[in-house]
């Protein structure tokens, strides 16, 4: 039986756009020791954010490079090779993203990359129970994935699903017992899940994939990167994201 159920997580409903800036800034700020960027919106939609999560600056990055990829990149059928390039190549060039580490980032994941590319629920699993040192937080995590699942495929509203994922986020700042880097790993990837939803709900999916298995290979990205650092949770879950939706 599952130890802790996710009904503990209390719904917000919020009256704001569920669309995201096109139009906005990254401002470096300290946040609990580690350095965060946050959103300053020039216009009054709905940011996708949390000041809370330490680790925002996964899922902001993640935004940013994510839509210079898709502002600046040919859409064509590009090969494994060729995604990783591209978004190393605009990570190189974002000065917020170079900020994160002393030395230049290299992507060479590439035999995990083809593992959660074949199966990326699979991976995800695998990760969790490989990476969450606490099995009962291990349990929470995809307790709150199984039901956000549920609700990403029928709510519409983004606020409602950005308010569920900060609740989520909230309860694991609460728990003090937690690893440092159990709290990394999982509070990386729920920045990131907040930003991609955000970003599904709004560009249509090229093709016909459910819309959850496309956030399944962002999540997995993610958590695979953060057991080495952010730079490669960003990177990975992007560059898993694109192949994906090809």
């Amino acid at each position: 039986m599952k130890i802790i159920k996710l009904c503990m997580l209390s719904f917000l409903f919020l009256s704001l756009s569920c669309s995201v800036s096109e139009d906005t800034i990254l401002e470096s700020q300290e946040v609990s020791g580690t350095h965060s960027f946050v959103y300053q919106s020039t216009s009054s939609v709905f940011d996708p954010g949390n000041n809370a999560n330490a680790y925002d600056t996964a899922g902001q990055l993640h935004d940013a490079l994510f839509e210079a990829y898709f502002s600046s990149i040919d859409q064509k059928q590009q090969s494994v090779v060729d995604v990783v390039q591209s978004i190393t190549s605009l990570a190189h060039s974002n000065a917020h993203f170079v900020h994160l580490s002393d030395t230049s980032y290299v992507f060479d994941s590439f035999l995990r990359l083809e593992a959660v590319l074949k199966s990326p629920n699979v991976a995800l699993t695998a990760s969790i129970d490989l990476q969450i040192e606490d099995p009962t937080i291990a349990l929470l995590f995809k307790d709150f994935l199984t039901q956000f699942e549920v609700h990403c495929s029928s709510e519409d509203d983004y606020a409602v699903l950005h308010a569920e994922v900060v609740a989520f986020e909230a309860h694991i700042l609460s728990m003090p017992s937690l690893t440092t880097s159990d709290v990394a790993q999982i509070l990386t990837t729920t920045s990131v899940l907040r930003y991609s939803v955000a970003r599904r709900k709004k560009r249509p999916k090229k093709n016909t994939d459910p819309e959850w298995d496309l956030l399944i290979a962002n999540m997995t990205g993610s958590l695979e990167g953060s057991s080495k650092n952010m730079q490669e949770a960003i990177v990975f879950s992007l560059v898993v994201g694109i192949l994906e939706n090809q």
